[in-house]
């Protein structure tokens, strides 16, 4: 499989206009990932008397969850550790108390059904290709990179969350609005179809994109495979945002950010786990059928119309998701927006407000 559609853009390209744009911002999150990555450097550095094997994990969502040895390098570092401490319901476990699980237990789940996910394309695909009167034998295939660079999205994706998870994504962003919104801007004019962006996902994508993160996805001895790893940081950023740029299977761009992704999967099957809820739909049966759509010249010979073809799709798609979110996950759906646990997350970033008005008060006294 060839290069495909990528790299569109330089991502040293992306770095400098970030750079140049927010400094302060890319300066600590630069900061960061450096201390966060470096144990993952230092290990790769150190010479290994055999090669790494894949890992499994027995998890109560999807059973056995296998991790490839380059990901399992990443999950044993702080970057990934750090997630331990940070619940994946926020503050609903004080209405839940059985909700306690973490973003590190989802982050393995989303790699898995992001591979399911992969693999029941894979197939749809292949049946596009032989099958029906409408068969086209030129619907790609899922390229080495594709593969990687969507895993390795879902392992990293929740990596921009801090403390308390939702609670205090938006008080990050409001204290740093202004860079908040340059970099938003850049990411919107470098990765086609992006929309909106959560913050935690402002932040994941500038470490992915960090010089560290290079440093590690580059590493002759981080053992992907792929053919150009200088590829990856950017191909990465591109499956978190859910954008149609960096791939070779286009039809790959919605597993980690899409309406119907690996991450609404894994999350509200695991929080109805946890929180005692019944899912009340058939994960297995849902993956099966998702479909590869393919609009080329034959059947819209214009331009414009496979653009309005692909996004009468898209909200097709999403449609169906909302249909599917109300009507089987209302209840988990409510776990997230519980009005019981609202007022302890309003007084906990009310305390964090006013506690930090009060350093900035001291300093400047001082």
């Amino acid at each position: 499989m060839g290069i495909g559609r990528y790299p569109l853009t330089d991502p040293n390209k992306i770095r400098s206009e970030i750079k140049e744009s927010a400094p302060a911002l890319w300066e600590a999150f630069e900061n960061l990932a450096g201390g966060w990555l470096e144990p993952v450097l230092e290990r790769l550095e150190t010479p290994r008397s055999h090669a790494a094997y894949p890992k499994t994990f027995n998890d109560p969502i999807w059973g056995v969850i296998e991790l490839m040895p380059w990901e399992t390098i990443l999950l044993d570092s702080p970057l990934l550790q750090r997630l331990r401490g940070v619940r994946q319901l926020g503050m609903a476990h004080l209405v839940y108390p059985g909700a306690g699980h973490d973003r590190l237990e989802h982050t393995r789940g989303v790699v898995e059904a992001a591979e399911r996910m992969i693999r029941a394309l894979e197939r749809n695909a292949d049946f596009r290709r032989r099958f029906g009167s409408d068969r086209d034998r030129n619907v790609p295939e899922v390229s080495t990179m594709d593969r990687c660079a969507t895993r390795l999205a879902a392992l990293l994706h929740d990596i921009g969350h801090g403390p308390f998870s939702h609670a205090t994504e938006q008080l990050i962003e409001v204290h740093h609005w202004t860079d908040f919104e340059k970099v938003k801007s850049i990411l919107r004019k470098h990765f086609e179809g992006v929309t909106s962006i959560a913050p935690a996902e402002v932040i994941a994508v500038m470490i992915v994109l960090s010089r560290t993160m290079r440093k590690v996805l580059t590493h002759a001895e981080f053992g992907t495979g792929v053919d150009r790893p200088s590829c990856l940081p950017q191909t990465i950023a591109a499956r978190i945002l859910g954008s149609r740029s960096c791939l070779d299977a286009g039809y790959l761009s919605g597993i980690i950010s899409g309406p119907v992704d690996a991450d609404k999967l894994d999350y509200i099957a695991r929080d109805c786990h946890h929180s005692g809820l019944s899912l009340g739909i058939d994960l297995t049966r849902l993956i099966r059928k998702l479909e590869v759509v393919v609009v080329n010249e034959g059947n819209a010979p214009n331009a414009d119309l496979r653009e309005r073809a692909l996004q009468s799709e898209s909200g097709r798609c999403n449609r169906r998701a909302g249909d599917f979110m109300t009507s089987g996950y209302h209840k988990p759906a409510w776990v997230h927006t519980n009005n019981s646990s609202l007022p302890v997350s309003c007084f906990m970033i009310d305390s964090i407000t006013t506690r930090r008005s009060a350093l900035q008060r001291q300093c400047f006294d001082a």
